[in-house]
């Protein structure tokens, strides 16, 4: 079934299931036709396999050109069978009768729920002209092996594959036996089916699957986390190794600062001493200066005091 699929592509399902039937199938024409409940898309659908069950073909399936198609196939075989009469209504029935004898039916429903009573009431071929076979119960070796099937597609390994198939029929058969006590008790009918078996180790195989897939995704965050972090040794390393030449060198610059400092403050003191020399030599000189200039006054003074003798002399 696929998403669309309507009575019409239903209808070319069965022209195809009809040839393999009649004269294109293998080992002897055998064909098995499976139609379970969840096969029911559109109800129109169990029309046309209650006809079936009633008269063993759909009716008005083939127009007037697919028979004729049809009967140049079977050509061949009508012949092979003993047949002489080659008329389109012979040809017909030839093909239709291979039909009937190969093709079989097998309808796959659960009683289950008010689907199943509706379509009895409706189309009652589904009763009347099929042989019933009711699927009771599972037993709880069948139930351990079922369980053994899914569990070993999922690795989990012999250890823990035995005891988990074992659980696995334990909780079906327990929750069947609650079950039946709830409508002994509660006259409340919960249904506990195979097919709720096999969804709960689907499940159990799909929970397997997302878990492992976050395990692997953590595993991976942590692969990288665990290589980012190696990464930043590597450089942490390196950059230390960098760091401590730069200390080195900083070490040997800061010697030499410390030297260039002592001669500075040396070269300080020294000129701090002739300035303070010169200084000394600026107020001897000064002073001096002051000392000739009153000379030079005072002689000056006795040149004028002496120069009208001078004159008069």
């Amino acid at each position: 079934m696929t998403k669309g699929f309507g009575l019409k592509q239903f209808r070319e399902f069965l022209k195809v299931m009809y040839e393999m039937a009649a004269f294109r199938g293998k080992d002897k024409l055998k064909t098995v036709f499976i139609f379970s409940d969840n096969d029911v898309v559109h109800e129109s659908f169990l029309e046309d396999i209650q006809n079936m069950l009633n008269g063993g073909v759909v009716p008005n399936l083939y127009n007037a050109e697919d028979l004729g198609k049809i009967r140049e196939e079977i050509r061949r075989p009508f012949k092979k069978a003993g047949n002489t009469l080659e008329t389109p209504d012979a040809m017909n029935e030839f093909f239709f009768n291979n039909i009937k004898d190969n093709l079989h039916l097998s309808i796959c429903m659960s009683p289950i729920g008010e689907a199943f009573r509706n379509y009895v009431r409706m189309y009652p071929a589904l009763i009347n002209n099929t042989t019933i076979d009711w699927f009771m119960g599972w037993p709880d070796d069948a139930l351990t092996e079922v369980a053994m099937k899914f569990i070993t597609k999922m690795e989990l390994g012999d250890d823990l594959s035995d005891g988990l198939a074992k659980l696995c029929a334990v909780a079906h058969s327990s929750t069947t036996d609650q079950a039946e006590a709830m409508k002994n008790e509660l006259k409340r009918v919960f249904y506990v089916t195979p097919t709720n078996y096999i969804e709960l180790l689907k499940g159990y195989g799909e929970i397997i699957k997302g878990k492992r897939k976050d395990v692997d995704n953590q595993r991976n965050k942590l692969r990288n986390g665990l290589s980012r972090l190696d990464e930043a040794k590597i450089q942490v390393e390196k950059m230390s190794a960098e760091a401590e030449i730069a200390r080195a060198e900083v070490s040997k610059q800061q010697k030499i600062c410390e030297e260039l400092m002592i001669n500075i403050a040396k070269e300080r003191k020294n000129a701090d001493e002739q300035q303070t020399h010169i200084e000394a030599q600026t107020v001897k000189i000064e002073k001096e200066k002051e000392e000739t200039l009153q000379l030079a006054a005072d002689a000056e003074a006795e040149l004028k005091k002496a120069e009208p003798a001078l004159i008069a002399a």
